[in-house]
């Protein structure tokens, strides 16, 4: 899969995610799924982060600029891929907390703060996904 269409699928389900966690009902039980989404995305984003940090320090010493390039690369996309887990590790806990209370009664004006913050954006995520490498 192309990288661009792999950030264009991952933007796509965290969108999802934005919609269905803005209604309190429904994000009382995405918020516990965006979590262990998050969690997958950062340790997968951990480990490529650390192959692609060996790979660029190896390849260093005997490849050629090119193979230098894509070993950064792949460094670069582990460490967002891990940045991006930990957001959404966040925004499930936040999900899930929020919608709870307003669930109960005791915070009612939450849910649709939320809601109208997330639409502002068209639901996009806050962080984009491929600006975090850039010009590596």
């Amino acid at each position: 899969m192309h990288i661009k269409s792999f950030h264009q699928f991952q933007t796509n389900v965290e969108e999802k995610f934005n919609i269905a966690g803005g209604f309190p009902i429904i994000g009382i039980f995405s918020g516990p799924l965006r979590v262990v989404a998050g969690l997958v995305q950062t340790v997968a984003g951990s480990v490529f982060a650390g192959v692609g940090f060996l790979g660029h320090e190896m390849s260093k010493h005997t490849s050629s600029p090119e193979t230098q390039a894509k070993w950064k690369q792949v460094k670069f996309e582990g460490a967002e891929q891990t940045l991006h887990g930990a957001l959404n590790i966040l925004n499930g806990i936040g999900e899930f907390l929020e919608h709870t209370v307003c669930a109960i009664g005791l915070y009612g004006l939450s849910a649709p703060s939320t809601l109208k913050i997330r639409a502002k954006r068209n639901f996009q995520p806050a962080f984009k996904y491929g600006n975090f490498g850039e010009g590596y």
